[in-house]
């Protein structure tokens, strides 16, 4: 409960401030692209077609870090890699980020809504140097991801949907915040496992790395 509490305050400080003037831009041309003059769907109770179109859009985004962590997971099931734990790891991310996909596609179906489906890019990266490289790279995924759902969030308090509101702070948002800890205190344990000074300083990261596989693994 104090971690829904927890992320509950950050976004009445953060959200309300987070400029998110960008994600008006995915708005334009709806109307020409869907056909409708319609901005409230009614099919079961009052739903904004603009959430409708963010939502769609958040789906896709959902798409896209689940296709980047299976990128990663078979990066290190490969002969030249071999390392299972960061390949489980990284096969379960991306499991949650599919799960979260179809979490957004079932909440738009309560609403009355329609799920549109849009290409995926390639991901971003399919080679990395180590598994330190991927966790920072992943952690920069999830905060990017994290960012595009708090301006949702800020858009579901500009059109009074409080249902929306509550899904988001109930069941998506806390996910981030305990994904980004996690991916931060992998990379922090790394770094003492190498005796490194720093977060950056990796003196003996191999048998690091190596350890820290059989952590995952296990």
């Amino acid at each position: 409960m104090w971690k829904i509490l927890l992320a509950i305050f950050c976004l009445s400080t953060l959200s309300s401030a987070k400029d998110c003037s960008w994600m008006k831009k995915r708005l334009v041309g709806r109307r020409k692209s869907q056909g409708t003059s319609e901005e409230v769907i009614n099919r079961i109770y009052p739903w904004a077609r603009d959430l409708e179109t963010l939502v769609n859009f958040q789906i896709r985004i959902e798409m896209n870090a689940f296709y980047n962590y299976l990128a990663m997971s078979h990066f290190f099931g490969r002969e030249d890699q071999n390392l299972e734990g960061f390949a489980k790891f990284y096969h379960g991310q991306a499991m949650e980020e599919l799960k979260h996909a179809e979490s957004f596609m079932k909440y738009q179906a309560k609403r009355g809504g329609r799920v549109s489906y849009y290409d995926l890019p390639a991901p971003e990266k399919q080679e990395w140097e180590n598994g330190v490289h991927t966790l920072k790279m992943a952690l920069l995924l999830e905060r990017n991801v994290t960012s595009e759902i708090l301006c949702l969030h800020q858009m579901a308090n500009k059109y009074d949907d409080v249902d929306f509101v509550n899904f988001l702070e109930g069941e998506v948002i806390p996910e981030q915040y305990e994904s980004m800890k996690e991916l931060a205190t992998h990379i922090k344990t790394i770094s003492r496992m190498s005796s490194g000074k720093s977060q950056d300083d990796y003196r003996n990261y191999g048998l690091a790395e190596a350890e820290f596989d059989k952590v995952l693994k296990n």
